[in-house]
């Protein structure tokens, strides 16, 4: 669980510094935002690809915007991540690649995260099209 709250932590926009934050015991001042997801997700998963960073914060927000998610919401969406039963991986990677949050998941959905983690792969040679991958 402590991985998780440094996750959060890495993610969070800051009104304040977390330091201070920390030292008033106002962590309910921290919180994520579509924006600092997308501008921090490299620092958790290693790289920048706004499309995953969109649909992981969409997945948090259950697909509304403007959503600020807060630490204990954060902890229930990933808590089948913590407890790594295969089921609840599955319905994770269901809900990562369910783009619309319609409860299906179409071949656009999965070309779509395809062609845009080949284009933020630093092996590929080109920017691949949903018509690549399908012919």
């Amino acid at each position: 669980m402590h991985s998780i709250r440094n996750s959060f932590l890495l993610l969070s926009y800051n009104p304040r510094p977390i330091r201070e934050l920390f030292a008033l015991g106002k962590l309910l001042g921290i919180y994520l935002t579509k924006d600092s997801i997308i501008n921090n997700f490299h620092k958790v998963f290693g790289y920048r690809n706004e499309n995953l960073a969109i649909r992981f914060y969409n997945l948090l927000s259950e697909g509304f915007n403007g959503v600020h998610i807060y630490l204990p919401n954060y902890c229930i969406k990933l808590q089948g991540l913590v407890d790594g039963y295969p089921m609840q991986l599955n319905i994770f990677g269901f809900r990562m690649l369910d783009s619309k949050k319609t409860g299906e998941v179409w071949a656009e959905d999965i070309s779509d995260i395809l062609v845009n983690a080949l284009s933020h792969c630093p092996n590929s040679q080109k920017d691949l099209t949903y018509t690549d991958l399908v012919g």
